[in-house]
């Protein structure tokens, strides 16, 4: 709080002292000029002594009349005028307690609002004297605290699109979650259907700069009470604030629409789609609940609909979970019975229609399980082929299938036999030695396996 007088204008009883008083004086008009930073002696009442230069040089810079402060004005006055903080009157409590000798120091940041924004300062002050007097130093640390601010916003915000990050995304979810008041919450997860192929066909740039179209959209297209935050990849979220399920709905409804208009990239033009998966919770009626807890309903709701055929709308239930539930139980012990050989093959024939001969068979894969019985390739195929399962199944069809064919060979039943490939398998780019050493290890000639590539 800088203002005009310099520390030569001495107040009437510091030049009234002796030879010696003049002189201590002369020296703490030195030791306050030769600080860098804005700084005043005030006695005990808070009335101005001495200001060195810093104040004056900084009072100039300010640019506000109010910091125009001289020998005998009452500083505590003047600070309660510059802002209505309550904090204001905290600090001006504690430089009395420092002048009246209760506290060694005090250290506090304050903003302080000028003609061309907002500034802020380090106070510290310490005491002079037994009579009470301190001396205040006033420090500007506006480039710090812009750093620190930046700095922190960066932590919580999406580089790419500004929007809230995953961290502070549950941040914000946790808060209206803890809210006594709030009726209810709810979360959309929406994730870009063919946002890969964009990035596989035109670059991560174009990529980039889809997100950042469609972040933009979905920003117009929320109420101003939700918040849009992005997670990563193609993947947003929208929380929704006092949203009950019929404001889900049309909250969805809302972001779907964003994808009306076909996504201008590098000159081409693009219509995509969303998968979206709604979660909403009664605060009252679900106590403890989490951030984690509702993103990650949601999440699977949208898996749901993407399962459903992408361009989707689904709502989390309690049987969606148990679903998802029951499936990681199937493919763990599918996992299982893969290392056990607990798989058996049917093997359906061929025939040649013009003799009625058999020429071959075609391995079918079915699932011995040990509570539900003989199971069809319709209840374990697609969690194989889900969580990674396909290829390792694969290899054990391809092992059992050639050395059951080796076998009627041996005995005089010369067949080919089928054997269904996964895309999936092929992109592993491990087929050609996964048969290979099929064959090798059954003695089956190559000619008499035929692969057949999967729909998929």
């Amino acid at each position: 709080m800088p203002g005009r007088t310099s520390s030569h204008e001495l107040p009437t009883d510091v030049r009234r002292g002796d030879s010696a008083s003049r002189g201590h004086t002369v020296v703490v008009e030195a030791v306050l000029d030769a600080l860098p930073s804005p700084t005043l002696l005030l006695d005990a009442e808070g009335r101005v002594l001495l200001a060195n230069s810093a104040w004056t040089a900084a009072a100039g810079l300010l640019g506000d009349d109010r910091l125009d402060i001289g020998v005998g004005d009452d500083y505590f006055v003047l600070a309660q005028a510059l802002t209505d903080d309550p904090r204001t009157l905290v600090v001006l409590d504690r430089l009395r307690e420092l002048s009246r000798g209760e506290r060694e120091l005090v250290s506090s940041d304050y903003a302080f609002v000028t003609a061309t924004g907002t500034r802020w300062f380090h106070l510290q002050a310490s005491r002079v004297d037994r009579a009470g007097q301190i001396v205040v130093t006033h420090t500007d640390v506006t480039s710090r605290v812009r750093a620190e601010r930046a700095s922190a916003w960066q932590a919580r915000h999406d580089h790419l699109t500004e929007l809230p990050n995953r961290a502070h995304l549950h941040e914000l979810i946790d808060a209206e979650l803890q809210r006594p008041d709030q009726p209810s919450v709810t979360v959309l997860f929406l994730d870009v259907d063919g946002f890969k192929d964009v990035n596989d066909s035109l670059g991560h740039e174009v990529g980039d700069d889809l997100l950042r179209q469609l972040a933009a959209r979905l920003s117009g297209r929320t109420r101003s009470e939700d918040t849009v935050g992005r997670l990563g990849g193609d993947e947003f979220v929208v929380l929704g604030r006092d949203c009950d399920p019929v404001g889900a709905a049309a909250l969805a409804i809302r972001c779907q629409r964003a994808f009306d208009e076909p996504f201008q990239l590098n000159g081409r033009s693009a219509r995509l789609t969303a998968s979206i998966g709604i979660a909403t919770a009664s605060v009252a009626d679900v106590p403890g609940l989490r951030s984690t807890d509702l993103v990650g309903n949601a999440d699977l709701a949208m898996y749901a609909a993407k399962a459903a055929g992408r361009n989707r709308v689904r709502v989390f239930s309690p049987a969606l979970r148990a679903a998802v539930h029951q499936k990681a139980l199937v493919a763990t012990e599918l996992r299982g019975a893969i290392d056990a050989g607990d798989l058996v093959l049917h093997y359906q024939p061929v025939l040649h229609l013009p003799t009625g001969a058999v020429t071959g068979v075609e391995a079918l894969v079915r699932w011995q399980h040990p509570e539900r019985g003989l199971l069809p390739p319709s209840d374990f195929i697609p969690v194989a082929e889900q969580n990674g399962l396909i290829t390792p199944l694969t290899r054990w069809v391809l092992a059992e299938a050639t050395r059951q064919t080796a076998r009627w060979a041996d005995a005089g039943l010369d067949v080919v036999v089928g054997v269904n490939i996964s895309a999936a398998h092929l992109a592993t780019g491990t087929l050609v030695s996964d048969v290979a050493f099929a064959l090798e290890r059954s003695g089956l000639a190559p000619e008499r396996l035929l692969l057949e590539l999967t729909e998929t």
